[in-house]
């Protein structure tokens, strides 16, 4: 079977992202990550479609650089941008990380302005500061 999966982990929760050729080998992988012990949860984003292209994979590696420099404008008093995980496939992007509410308020603020940015998904875990 195609599939062409990437797979991000943060504080044992797991983003999966890529295409895959039909929902049945989405959904086989899905269980078989969800079945790894201690994994807290499997957010399954990967699309059912071709595999992208080589030039579609560069275009997404590149928006994920231009999304981490922006994080760096983020202006919030102990704001660490390296706290933040980003992916993106497709032009989405996808963020993790341990933020305040306010901090991942204003970097999803931030990303959506970034240029090629489609799509914003906030994966992220919340914490009192």
């Amino acid at each position: 079977k195609h599939a062409n999966v990437g797979i991000d982990v943060f504080n044992l929760q797991v983003l999966l992202t890529g295409q895959a050729e039909n929902f049945e080998v989405v959904e086989a992988f899905r269980q078989r990550v969800a079945g790894i012990q201690r994994v807290r949860a499997v957010f399954n984003e990967v699309a059912v479609g071709a595999e992208s292209t080589w030039s579609e994979a560069t275009a997404d590696a590149y928006l994920t650089a231009r999304v981490k420099v922006a994080l760096f404008s983020v202006k919030i008093d102990g704001f660490d941008p390296t706290r933040v995980t980003v992916t993106s496939s497709q032009g989405s992007v996808y963020l993790m990380g341990l933020l305040t509410p306010t901090e991942a308020d204003a970097v999803t603020e931030e990303v959506r302005f970034v240029s090629g940015v489609k799509r914003v998904v906030k994966l992220f875990e919340y914490i009192d500061h």
